[in-house]
Parts: C-alpha cells; structure tokens; sequence
C-alpha cells in the first residue's frame, strides 16, 4: 500500500495556513512524520490533536494525530498501535484535543482497549463550544468553530465520518475532514485554555 500525501490551505483568522496530510500504515515513515512534526515545538506549550475514525463493522480503522499544522492518519492493519505512536501517546505530556460527537469515551476505549494505549487522557475540545448562557444544548462545531476561529473554508461536513475509513485509499474529502477535525481542536485549546 503506498501512502497517500494531501495539502491544502486553512484560513483561520484571516491568515491561510498550510496543512500537509500524510496517510500511512508504515511504522517507518509514522515515525519519520512524529519526528519532523514535533522539531523545533516547545514540549511544555505543546497541543496535539487526535481523533479516530472506524470500520463500517466499528472497528479502529484510522488514528489521526496533528501537531501545528501537520497531520498523519495512520491506517491500522492490526489490532495494535506501532511502537513510535503508542510510545509518544502514553509518554507525553501535552494537552490533547478531540473535535467530533461522538463521546470522548467512544476515543478513549479505542486506543486503551482497542489498540493498547493504556496511560492517556484527552480534552473534548468541542465542548469549549458550549453555550455558556446555561443551555446545556451543543451547537453545530463546525459552525460555531469556523465562526470563533473565522475559518474558510468551513469544516467538511460530518457525514464524511460515515464513509468507509478501512479502505485502502482515502478520499481528499476524508483526509481534509480527519486532518481538519484534529486541527480545529487543537485551535480551540489554544484560543480557550
């Protein structure tokens, strides 16, 4: 299976960021990505995104994790993390966002129990999102996040999350969505905490 490579631009607050996107189910190159992702960050400030996304028989097919403006979407062809990934998720310290509806636990038992990431917490970014007037309604995220953070273009819609994330190659629109998701997460944690 070869990798697949997507860049495109995210506007947010008026500044157009260049988001690259690779897809893989090589350790190597996973690993190759974490290292160049996280040169020159500063590993006290750092916020990660990270969501995943299943099979149509909801089993993990996808992690995406997104440090500044890069994102990698592994493909999980095993029932078990490779060792870079797992390593850097429960070996750090940093605060980690998820931006989708589905529950936060929905995530978390997917990388424990599921892929074996045993010593990890994340925030749900999308929460930040809430109506602070005492509705306990969640608005749209995508809306609300393009709106706070005046992005263009708006998130892919959320029906992406139901095409079929264990194929061998992904479509634009789903690399795009799953890289997007990751990043908005981590703009709201810099915007709210």
């Amino acid at each position: 299976m070869e990798d697949q490579k997507v860049t495109f631009g995210l506007r947010t607050g008026g500044v157009i960021e260049t988001v690259d996107v690779l897809v893989t189910q090589s350790e190597e190159r996973a690993q190759t990505w974490l290292h160049k992702a996280l040169q020159g960050q500063d590993a006290a400030m750092l916020y990660i995104g990270i969501d995943c996304h299943f099979t149509t028989d909801n089993v993990p097919a996808t992690v995406e994790i997104a440090i500044g403006t890069s994102c990698l979407i592994f493909q999980l062809r095993g029932s078990k993390l490779p060792g870079p990934i797992l390593d850097f998720l429960q070996k750090n310290s940093a605060k980690t966002f998820l931006t989708t509806k589905r529950l936060k636990g929905k995530l978390m038992t997917a990388l424990r129990d599921d892929l074996g990431v045993r010593t990890f917490d994340c925030i749900q970014a999308r929460k930040f999102l809430e109506y602070k007037e005492g509705s306990m309604r969640l608005p749209n995220w995508r809306d609300e996040a393009a709106k706070i953070l005046r992005m263009d273009p708006v998130p892919p819609p959320d029906s992406v999350k139901n095409e079929d994330w264990g194929a061998d190659c992904l479509t634009k629109v789903q690399m795009q969505f799953a890289a997007t998701r990751c990043l908005v997460a981590i703009k709201l944690g810099l915007r709210f905490l």
